[in-house]
């Protein structure tokens, strides 16, 4: 082949290179050369190669010569290699060295002198893509091995430097091939690996160089999601990837440049101090996360196309026991218990579609996907890779790949059809909530996530609840809440343990079908929905409406996960069996033919598919309580209660521990489930056998009433994203900085140190973050977080790179905070109604007496914040105990902050639900013009009445559109004694509002501005701009009376 192609680069790299041989520079011999250079086998251990040795050790050395000429004459590209020979040249040099012969020596350098020699005018290589690492010959470990033999001056006198060429002009082209190619893929670090392994054994800075730029390429939110994870969504993949930067990482380290370099491209000067890992801060995320994305047991998490063979294979307890936390990827997990009694549980929601129906590659259709594992088994599976090369054919590989094989749930639509239009499209998935234990004790820990899939999938809502509730420090059960909205069916899906044959017992009988689910189900639902249906067989159903309990125990273990199902109005449960993934390809040897001793789908699982046509506004809560049980123990849950209204869900959980009482909903509703009040998106109460409570968990201003006790936590905010800090925007390619600015001042944010933010694109997707800490910027705040919000936010739009490309999104972000509240039974008003609360609100100097107030609070753990006047403090002060305590003691129940305005603290108190009470408080304003007070009545966020005092001498009461006006005689409002009383408020009806100033009525039986039941009230201090002093209030009294 003609010179088409000369480096510039080649004369200077290969100068350098010749130049460290001719002036005596030492060989940098590689310390671990077959790491270095991505040699597949250590050459003394590789019997092929070794048989090849042998015979080139038994020919006459001119007869060896010829037949290697032989074969290097038939190269016609870089990439190609000379048989065998190379290969068994590097043995050759690995026993030169340990039988010190120089002959064996001697025969290997002839080998690589005259591929070298019969080559030097081929430049141009193949297009490169599945195997580039090949380009380079791997006899680059017997030039390193032998560099100092004294077999060299048995060659030409030119021997060395057309070796040393060679290797150049391999690296120059295949860094040449990769610069045109557009997509990388999973296989260029072996690349990168022996070209690094090379320029560091050709002591050549030039060749670093080059490579250094293709990993700029490589090491880049091109390849990488934001939390390191690698495009493919598979651990095995991914590990292969790190397999090879690893040592890449180690040939760069290793690397010093010659003396006299000059580096006229980067500028960078290699001597051991410079940081490639901070050049590419990807690469240190994916190392973590190639070390994290195992089970307890050590095994890979069988995402996507990866190799994890069963459960027996491995050490149990020997793997990590860290929550898995990837926000951009979508993967999250949960861990209770230790060792060998590790339970886990897994979610995934990765940003982009992939996997049937979409399409196919190496992720699979696992969106909102989840998998248990307990016991030493996941017990919930994803069973993993279907590799062609393990004799799976593509339909049999593929369905393996499909969303009816994982545990998660589906809304299909015919008119939705071809779903494959939309692989590689935007999910839409976003993080709405996670609790990893630590606020809670380890009680509780819990994951909630959205995914509808793109708008032409006509899905309303795909979002999922997982809550890990602990009975014990081993045992602990798992909560499922999944809800659909939109399309035509509704179906859920659960697939066994792919680690052993299992038996299943249910509490119902089953009745036995006919057919494949193919025949039961297909015909009536479209063509993308009856794909892969007949691989469902021997089917057997259970009326969906009503509720039941089955059971998984493995044949083998002994081992059994329970799981309890919650009734759903029209559905049909199919418990069928599907072909079993693990058991074929790693516990089923093969014939002599090359095929497996079992065919393909006889061995086989169980799987079970909830169905429920619907119309396209149904809402449908697939629920389901599960409990791995080790052999020999007894089941810690004995019986589940299910309650539903509309898309509110109660469930009623008895056993071991007493009872639990979990409540989830998406409106603000109050609901009476027993004897208990709920109102909010989350709450969990757990009470003894006898009925004292243990604990309570709210979320998002969630409240709950009982017997003698409430619960309330801070309401939910929702905050803008104003953008980065200046000069932080960083450029598509860049991985975004770790901060952003929202728009409220650090006051209000006190609390938020350590805790999950949810960000919300204009598109409803989202990447959840970690607050490491909040700082003011001006009259914002800047967040300091743990972890990549992957958005880039200019305040004017949104942009999201990914896998190559960007995303623009109208608009900018805003950020949902849930203020999580956690409260033991030493925390819990017992035994005295939740009403004559009395609070007294002070203007208290800061060096008086009264000041002790504010020590009061900080003993009660809350963080107490001064208006912006100098001279004094706005403190609040508690007769009794609060009833919860936030999860982060610096997070007050009761809180004041300034908004931005001088002078203006805010208290906010929730004293949960009172259809019918009354607030009676003193309030009045001082100091100079434009002072100004409001007292704000809440049913949760939404606004039921506001008392206004303005411009010192005018009040008003806002009730929505209608506007009540009073006046003082007095140049200032002095203080005055307020009395608000209301009855008859409910969720659906307005309640009447009586409210007093001294003996003079105000208003009489007016409605309420809305709906709703007041639970919370907040004062707040001269909102119009008022310097220097503001309220005068006496004691606030409040009573259901």
């Amino acid at each position: 082949m003609a010179k088409t192609y000369v480096p510039v680069m080649l004369a200077i790299a290969t100068a350098f290179a010749i130049h460290a041989a001719e002036t005596g520079l030492t060989h940098p011999v590689l310390p671990q050369s077959e790491w270095q250079l991505n040699l597949q086998e250590i050459p003394e251990s590789g019997g092929k190669y070794n048989a090849e040795a042998d015979r080139l050790i038994a020919l006459p050395l001119d007869e060896l010569k010829k037949q290697v000429r032989t074969a290097a004459a038939r190269i016609r590209s870089v990439d190609e290699r000379a048989g065998d020979y190379e290969d068994a040249a590097n043995v050759l040099a690995y026993r030169a060295l340990q039988e010190k012969n120089e002959d064996y020596a001697r025969r290997a350098l002839w080998i690589l002198y005259l591929i070298a020699e019969q080559t030097r005018d081929i430049f141009e290589t193949r297009p490169t893509f599945f195997n580039p690492g090949t380009t380079i010959s791997p006899s680059v470990y017997a030039y390193d091995k032998l560099y100092d033999s004294p077999a060299w001056k048995q060659l030409p006198a030119d021997a060395r430097k057309t070796v040393a060429e060679w290797y150049i002009r391999s690296s120059w082209s295949l860094l040449r091939s990769l610069a045109r190619t557009g997509k990388l893929v999973n296989m260029m670090p072996h690349a990168i690996q022996r070209g690094t392994g090379t320029a560091l054994v050709l002591n050549s800075p030039e060749l670093m160089r080059g490579w250094i730029g293709f990993c700029d390429r490589f090491l880049s939110p091109g390849q990488f999601l934001s939390d390191g994870i690698y495009e493919d969504f598979s651990p095995s993949y991914h590990y292969q990837v790190m397999n090879h930067l690893r040592p890449a990482m180690f040939n760069f380290e290793q690397f010093r440049d010659p003396p006299g370099h000059r580096d006229l491209v980067y500028g960078l000067k290699l001597d051991g101090t410079y940081s490639f890992r901070d050049r590419w801060p990807l690469y240190e995320l994916a190392a973590r996360a190639d070390d994290s994305l195992r089970f307890p047991d050590n095994r890979l998490i069988p995402l996507g196309d990866t190799h994890c063979p069963p459960s027996a294979d491995e050490a149990p307890g020997t793997g990590p026991t860290r929550n898995l936390e990837f926000n951009h990827a979508g993967h999250f997990s949960l861990n209770h218990g230790s060792g060998a009694a590790q339970q886990q549980l897994h979610l995934t929601f990765a940003p982009i579609l992939h996997g049937p129906p979409y399409g196919g590659g190496h992720a699979h259709m696992d969106n909102l996907g989840l998998i248990l594992y307990g016991a030493g088994s996941d017990w919930l599976a994803d069973a993993g890779y279907a590799a062609y090369a393990d004799g799976f054919g593509s339909t049999d590989k593929y369905f393996h790949h499909t969303v009816r094989s994982h545990n998660t749930a589906f809304a299909w639509d015919r008119s939705a059809e071809p779903y494959r239009n939309r692989d590689q499209k935007p999910s839409r998935s976003r993080l709405l909530a996670y609790e990893d234990g630590s606020g809670s004790a380890g009680n509780l820990r819990l994951l909630e996530a959205s995914s509808p899939g793109d708008a032409a999938d006509k899905v309303a809502l795909r979002r999922r609840l997982l809550l890990q509730i602990a009975v014990d420090d081993a045992a602990c059960y798992t909560l499922d809440l999944f809800r659909l909205k939109g399309g035509e069916v509704h179906e859920s899906y659960l697939r066994q343990t792919e680690d052993e044959p299992c038996t299943r017992t249910t509490d119902a009988p089953l009745k036995a079908e006919t057919g494949t689910l193919k025949e039961i189900l297909g015909p009536k639902r479209g063509s993308d929905y009856n794909n892969y249906l007949h691989f469902f067989r021997e089917v057997k159903s259970a009326d969906g409406s009503r509720p039941l309990n089955y059971e998984w125990r493995g044949n083998d273990s002994g081992n059994r996960l329970n799981v309890f199902l919650n009734p759903v109005p029209g559905s049909v449960s199919y418990f069928a069996t599907i072909p079993n993934l693990r058991l074929y390809k790693f516990k089923n040897p093969r014939r002599e033919d090359g095929g497996r001793a079992i065919p393909f789908g006889k061995l086989r699982g169980d799987h079970l598919t909830r169905t429920r046509p619907v119309s396209r506004d149904e809402l449908t809560v697939f629920g389901a309580l599960y409990e791995v049980i080790r052999k020999g123990e007894p089941a810690a849950v004995t019986s589940v209660d299910w309650f539903q209204d509309g898309g509110a869900v109660a469930v009623t959980v008895t056993g071991k521990m007493g009872t639990d009482l979990i409540y989830s909903s998406d409106d603000t509703a109050v609901r009476t489930v027993g004897t208990m009040h709920f109102s909010g998106p989350l709450a969990v109460v757990r009470r003894t056998s006898s009925g004292e409570v243990q604990w309570v968990y709210t979320r998002g201003g969630a409240w709950v009433k009982g017997d003698g006790f409430l619960a309330a936590g801070k309401p939910a905010d929702r905050l803008g994203v104003v953008g980065l800090p200046p000069g932080r925007q960083p450029a598509a390619e860049q991985l975004p900085g770790r901060e952003l600015l929202v728009n409220a001042p650090p006051e209000k944010l006190a609390g938020l140190d350590g805790q999950w933010i949810y960000p919300e694109l204009s598109d409803g997707s989202g990447y959840g973050v970690k607050v490491v800490r909040v700082e003011p910027h001006g009259t914002v705040s800047r967040l300091i977080l743990a972890n990549s919000p992957v958005f880039r936010a200019d305040g004017k739009s949104t942009r999201v790179y990914m896998l190559g490309k960007e995303y623009t999104f109208p608009g900018t972000p805003e950020i949902d905070i849930a203020w999580p509240s956690f409260v033991s039974k030493d925390h819990l008003k017992d035994g005295t109604p939740p009403v004559n609360t009395r609070l007294e609100f002070s203007k208290v100097a800061k060096n008086s007496p009264a000041y002790a107030s504010v020590e009061f609070l900080k003993k009660q753990g809350w963080r107490v914040n001064r208006g912006a006047d100098s001279d004094e403090a706005f403190s609040v002060r508690s007769r009794i105990n609060p009833f919860a305590r936030p999860i982060h003691p610096s997070a007050p129940l009761l809180q004041l902050w300034n908004n931005g305005k001088q002078g203006t603290p805010e208290a906010v108190y929730p004293f949960g639900p009172l259809p019918s009470g009354s607030i009676r408080t003193s309030l009045g304003t001082a100091g100079v013009q434009n002072q100004g007070a409001v007292l704000r009545l809440n049913a949760g966020n939404s606004p039921l009445l506001e008392l206004r005092l303005n411009n010192n001498t005018d009040g008003e009461i806002r009730l929505g559109d209608k506007v009540i006006r009073f006046q003082s005689a007095s140049r200032f409002l002095k203080p005055q004694n307020f009395d608000l009383r209301w009855k008859d408020a409910s969720p659906d009806k307005q309640g009447l509002l009586t409210v007093k100033s001294g003996a003079a009525v105000l208003c009489a039986d007016e409605p309420f501005a809305q709906p709703g039941i007041p639970d919370r009230f907040s004062l707040s201090v001269g909102y119009d701009g008022a310097a220097n002093r503001g309220l005068l209030a006496g004691d606030t009294v409040i009573s259901n009376k």
